[in-house]
């Protein structure tokens, strides 16, 4: 989905890091890394950069 809408972004990024915190929990020492590819394009996975319970955020450009 894309949108220019910052409130649609913030529920929709906060629902996907929701989902994810489950999966993090069966998958330790992983936690979600959000990145950020260009305005309105995110991408959320579990890494193991990111130390247990905790997100990050980058920028890739």
């Amino acid at each position: 989905m894309s949108t220019a809408d910052p409130n649609l972004v913030d529920k929709l990024l906060n629902e996907a890091e929701s989902s994810l915190v489950e999966v993090a929990l069966n998958r330790r020492p992983a936690c979600i890394l959000v990145t950020r590819h260009h305005a309105g394009l995110y991408v959320l996975e579990l890494s193991e950069e990111v130390p247990f319970g905790e997100s990050r955020e980058r920028s890739a450009w």
